[in-house]
């Protein structure tokens, strides 16, 4: 199943059949291949003739390309930014999809148009600056909880993520007893989960 029919509780019925170029599902109310001129995502796409309602509708709402969102059963919610750290600390009821974007204006979610998450404890974030990643909920908790502490002692999100630490930093973290959170944190720069975490961070 393709996150888009989480997505879309009201598809946008056509009149072509066949095998939807997005999701690769077959419908008979489907849509004609069109797609702007600034698409540029062609290699994720399946082998098919058109677009299904859903993909259509989907394509249609821009609110899914310019907001970050989480979509599951009960529908889709467009999350601001610090908003996303409640889902992704306790994600809802399976099946879900977690979106997060940084400029709401490339479609990050292309890479995972098929990953949709059934479980609450191993999933997949889908972003359109680190691409999509595959997460465990505890190594969520683990580097949030050391985002938040340094964050808490003024720790700017450009130093967190570049690793780059001062020697007047590293003075007060002895002096204050948290140098080894600091060089525990230098241990996970440049990997996904925790340029999420360090960007929904306050």
């Amino acid at each position: 199943m393709s996150f888009i029919r989480l997505c879309i509780k009201n598809p946008a019925l056509g009149s072509i059949g066949g095998a939807c170029v997005f999701c690769g599902e077959r419908t008979k109310t489907g849509h004609k291949v069109s797609l702007s001129g600034n698409f540029t995502g062609y290699s994720f796409l399946s082998l098919g003739n058109c677009l299904c309602e859903f993909c259509y509708a989907f394509l249609q709402d821009q609110s899914f390309r310019r907001n970050s969102w989480v979509a599951s059963s009960d529908g889709v919610k467009f999350l601001k930014r610090l908003e996303i750290r409640n889902y992704l600390l306790s994600p809802p009821e399976p099946p879900f999809f977690i979106y997060i974007t940084k400029t709401g204006k490339k479609q990050g979610w292309l890479s995972a148009l098929r990953l949709v998450n059934y479980s609450r404890e191993n999933f997949y974030i889908s972003t359109d600056f680190v691409d999509c990643f595959f997460v465990n909920i505890k190594d969520i908790y683990r580097l949030d909880e050391i985002v938040v502490k340094l964050r808490e002692k003024r720790i700017g999100k450009e130093t967190l993520l570049s690793g780059d630490y001062t020697m007047s930093q590293y003075k007060l973290a002895i002096e204050e007893g948290y140098v080894n959170m600091i060089e525990e944190a230098k241990k996970y720069v440049k990997e996904p989960l925790w340029e999420v975490l360090v960007y929904i961070s306050k």
